[in-house]
């Protein structure tokens, strides 16, 4: 009896002994990084990947001890894990459950891209693609699809504008539609807080990215967007000075390029991405007559509402007085009396000369 205690006892001992080993390893293997340098590294977890191949990367990479410990708690006593896709910053100095539970909850990287106020679509999708947000050569085409625009909720055929200028915060995989949905998004959010206006939304879009791009102070733009809307309505071409630099970048010809601002209309799409400053001015532009600018040499404007004032202002700015001189007097007509008056000219007979010439010899000779 006695020696059957002993041996269970032993047995027992024994038992606690492993027990007390494997836990100490496996703490040491989940709740410890990996002693030395910290080691940083950009992990990928692609979708689908399972916790046993992400583990045996993150060993592979340095970043754990032994992952096989982690591969039996994660898979074996506990729930599996769901893996989120996704870049992940990890390091060796993070403990396996800290790592796992990075990915698990889905902590992907961020990046962050500022798109330009009055780029166009080209340099909004230059500079998502610089961080590999997105893939320049698929998204190029699909921000000029019209299929694309509709699935948005656009009603225009291509996202010119729409580009909302910001700072976006975005991981790396989304989808190239989701990416743009995040922006039109952003446009859409601005405009219902800033509006609504009393002009149809892509009007005011096309008239921000003139103003965006116009010639004037941003402290001039809401008056300048009133310029522009007078022009329209009386049918006065806008001249606009680099619309038509947008459509010959398109590849339009000169003569049929459709964005000359030369005749009355707008063009048919915006010209750039208007910022914040010039969509609230082409929302609410200050209520005024004006029609024409004239340049001052600190680079501000005199604005007139008609040909009279931008001609006077014209004057004034080359140092002229602002209306022409009054011309001089005619002359009184002086009256010549009769014994004043020139002998009047002699007839002329034709083939004959003016004057008397002297005889020739013949006509001497004949008259003797």
């Amino acid at each position: 009896m006695r020696i059957a205690i002993l041996i269970v006892s032993t047995l027992v001992l024994a038992a606690l002994g492993i027990y007390l080993v494997v836990v100490d390893h496996l703490e040491r293997n989940l709740l410890e990084g990996v002693p030395g340098p910290v080691v940083e590294r950009v992990v990928t977890v692609a979708p689908g990947t399972s916790v046993a191949t992400l583990l045996g990367e993150l060993e592979e990479q340095g970043l754990l001890r032994d992952g096989g410990w982690m591969d039996l708690y994660a898979e074996r006593l506990r729930t599996p894990t769901v893996l989120v896709p996704g870049e992940y910053s990890l390091n060796s100095g993070m403990s396996p459950l800290s790592q796992l539970g990075r990915v698990a909850g889905g902590e992907v990287l961020k990046y962050t891209v500022v798109l330009p106020g009055g780029g166009s679509l080209e340099d909004a999708v230059r500079v998502l693609a610089a961080e590999r947000l997105v893939d320049a050569q698929v998204v190029s085409g699909m921000v000029r699809d019209p299929k694309v625009v509709e699935a948005l909720g656009l009603s225009a055929t291509s996202l010119e504008g729409f580009m909302f200028p910001d700072a976006y915060t975005l991981p790396r995989g989304m989808s190239p539609q989701d990416v743009l949905e995040v922006v039109v998004e952003r446009f859409r959010a601005f405009m219902d807080k800033n509006g609504p206006s009393e002009r149809p939304e892509y009007d005011v879009l096309r008239v921000a990215s003139l103003v965006e791009q116009g010639p004037v102070r941003m402290r001039e733009r809401r008056i300048y967007a009133a310029l522009l809307y007078n022009r329209l309505a009386k049918k006065i071409p806008l001249e606009h000075p680099t619309a038509a630099a947008y459509g010959t970048r398109l590849g339009f010809d000169p003569k049929e390029n459709p964005y000359r601002t030369d005749r009355p209309g707008l063009p048919p799409t915006p010209i750039c991405s208007p910022g914040p400053d010039a969509l609230k001015a082409a929302l609410h532009p200050v209520s005024t007559d004006v029609l024409y600018l004239v340049r001052q040499e600190d680079g501000s404007h005199v604005y007139c509402p008609d040909l009279e004032c931008f001609r006077a202002a014209k004057r004034a700015k080359e140092g002229l007085p602002p209306t022409l001189p009054p011309p001089p007097p005619l002359p009184e007509p002086v009256l010549l009396q009769p014994e004043e008056r020139p002998a009047p000219e002699p007839l002329v007979e034709p083939g004959k000369p003016l004057t008397p010439q002297p005889p020739s010899d013949l006509e001497e000779e004949e008259s003797l």
